[in-house]
């Protein structure tokens, strides 16, 4: 019931929490201690995720990262080198291919050394500058 009365655009509080409150009806929730960000942006989406990357971001259950994520069946090329990084699975980093506080979505291949960027199949949009 609760995500039939969930709005498909506008003010989620608004259009379908509020009207329960309202009409006394039995709300109820948790606290969240793990940490939320409106990923509204491509420039908060990088920001979230190099921030995990670097270990800024305690999430309970999750491990602290401290220099990237690099996800399963990742090829590394002799001498590559990912730093502060997200990099997702079954993605390819060249040889000798630097890649630092950016986000590789999963299956790319990154050729060149990347800084501050987001790199998918489209290419590569820069970020933080």
């Amino acid at each position: 019931r609760a995500f039939e009365a969930l709005p498909t655009d506008g003010c989620v509080v608004r259009s379908s929490y509020r009207h329960w409150v309202d009409g006394a009806e039995v709300v109820a929730g948790w606290e969240e201690t793990s940490p939320w960000y409106d990923l509204g942006t491509l420039e908060a989406y990088w920001q979230a995720n190099v921030r995990l990357a670097q270990g800024g971001m305690p999430w309970a259950g999750v491990p602290e990262l401290s220099s990237g994520f690099i996800g399963a069946g990742v090829s590394l090329g002799e001498g590559a080198r990912v730093i502060a990084s997200v990099v997702g699975e079954g993605s390819s980093i060249g040889r000798g291919v630097s890649v630092e506080r950016s986000v590789i979505w999963p299956g790319t291949v990154v050729g060149e050394s990347t800084v501050d960027a987001l790199v998918g199949p489209w290419g590569t949009i820069p970020m933080g500058r």
